[in-house]
């Protein structure tokens, strides 16, 4: 599993589409090296257990998973492979479900140039009874004098670069 390994960022599915996908957070499928991984899509967070496999000569792997969706307690099954264009495709199903074909890309950390890492963190919040007030988005607005904030959602950003340069959106 050593090429599949690492985080590769969702960027296609056959059931929904981009904005769906990276409803929550940007979706997303890791797999490490010790035969475990992860993945996250509109609002299903699920934990694999990870198989190596070669799948049509190529390497792959094919899992089960647990997880939630909106909190609720789902499993499934799926497999991914790597692809002649260095991308990852496979499908994941739902049990009792949705299964979906999907295409993933892989995630490199960008390097500055003088080789150290930089680094990026998104923070989005969005509410799910009903929109906040002008007095709760004031309150929501004491915590962070950076942060994007609407009535229905929370956003804040942050690059960190290697020379120590912070800057927020």
């Amino acid at each position: 599993m050593r090429r599949l390994t690492g985080r590769w960022r969702i960027v296609e599915m056959d059931l929904w589409d981009r904005d769906a996908i990276d409803l929550v957070e940007p979706g997303f499928i890791e797999l490490a090296a010790d035969g475990t991984g992860q993945f996250g899509f509109i609002a299903v967070r699920g934990w694999m257990d990870c198989r190596t496999i070669e799948r049509d000569g190529r390497t792959a792997v094919e899992f089960s998973w647990d997880g939630d969706d909106e909190g609720d307690q789902v499993s499934g099954r799926g497999w991914a492979a790597l692809a002649q264009d260095a991308t990852l495709e496979g499908h994941l199903f739902i049990h009792r479900g949705d299964d979906s074909g999907f295409r993933a890309e892989p995630l490199r950390p960008r390097r500055s140039a003088g080789g150290a890492m930089s680094e990026y963190q998104h923070y989005e919040f969005l509410t799910v009874d009903r929109p906040l007030d002008e007095r709760q988005q004031a309150e929501v607005r004491s915590l962070s004098t950076r942060a994007r904030i609407t009535a229905t959602s929370f956003v804040n950003e942050f690059h960190w670069a290697a020379s120590g340069t912070i800057r927020t959106g």
